[in-house]
């Protein structure tokens, strides 16, 4: 067996807070150009592709933007909360194709960020958190 460990991925949800609640002043087709790539959200495209590499697991990262520069510090840790929440229903759905997932930080708010890291942790089974550096 082999585990992928930064393999992205973007959840319904993410894309839906995306278009919803994006920071004001950013492109939503410039920030969201990769979603075309139907690999990154829709499960289907991305399970025809692994089974490809049947020995192969992921442990999903979420993809761009990053919650900090996507959203406004409030509604970065609301969508933490919701992204992180996800990636831990996905690992528990399909053990067989995921066998963890990192969490994401709202980075514009490192008080929230150090929660939600523990909560993400603790409470989720997230196996660590991710630092975007762009």
């Amino acid at each position: 067996m082999k585990i992928d460990i930064f393999p992205h991925i973007l959840t319904k949800k993410y894309i839906e807070l995306l278009t919803r609640r994006l920071k004001p002043g950013l492109n939503l087709e410039k920030a969201t150009s990769y979603i075309q790539l139907p690999a990154l959200w829709e499960l289907d495209v991305r399970f025809r592709l692994m089974d490809r590499h049947p020995d192969v697991l992921e442990t999903v990262t979420m993809s761009l933007p990053p919650l900090e520069y996507a959203f406004t510090p409030k509604d970065a840790v609301y969508a933490a909360k919701v992204v992180n929440d996800e990636l831990a229903d996905l690992v528990t759905k399909y053990p067989n194709r995921f066998a963890a997932a990192v969490a994401s930080l709202p980075l514009n708010n490192i008080d929230a960020s150090c929660k939600e890291a523990e909560r993400a942790v603790k409470d989720l089974g997230l196996r660590g958190v991710q630092i975007f550096t762009i």
